[in-house]
């Protein structure tokens, strides 16, 4: 959510931070080798590729939703959250590819970042949508499973 409207100054940093730290992912892993492992390395690439494709699926899910309303479809069903899951299924992905210990200090270090802005995300959907954003949270996990 781009509205930040009500975060706390806490919140805003930890939605930049969780906004930016992707990037930095993204970069260290030009660094970083594989690892010899041919089980991390399929183990890796098919949650890299599970992650890529929920995440495809979660955005098209997503552009169907009406400006006016929240996404409650399609894989919206099943969590609240489905971009993040499966964008933190792609760096958990690459994480196990590499078996590098940075990589996994910052996967940890972004899944709190994501936590923490999510928290403020639908704090800012129950004021903007109510008793129906409200019932929603109650019938939906914010991620999978939890």
């Amino acid at each position: 959510m781009a509205d930040m409207t009500g975060y706390s100054r806490k919140e805003k940093a930890a939605a930049v931070s969780a906004s930016m730290s992707p990037h930095l992912f993204t970069l260290l892993t030009i660094f970083i080798p594989l690892s010899s492992s041919i089980s991390a390395f399929v183990t890796g690439v098919l949650l890299y590729a599970a992650g890529l494709t929920g995440f495809v699926v979660a955005v098209v899910s997503y552009s169907k939703t009406l400006p006016e309303t929240h996404s409650a479809h399609g894989v919206y069903k099943i969590s609240r959250n489905p971009m993040y899951v499966t964008a933190l299924m792609v760096y958990t992905g690459i994480t196990v590819m590499t078996l590098n210990g940075l990589l996994a200090v910052l996967l940890i270090i972004m899944i709190l970042l994501h936590h923490m802005m999510i928290k403020a995300e639908e704090r800012a959907c129950s004021k903007r949508f109510g008793k129906q954003y409200k019932q929603y949270m109650e019938n939906t996990p914010r991620y999978l499973l939890l």
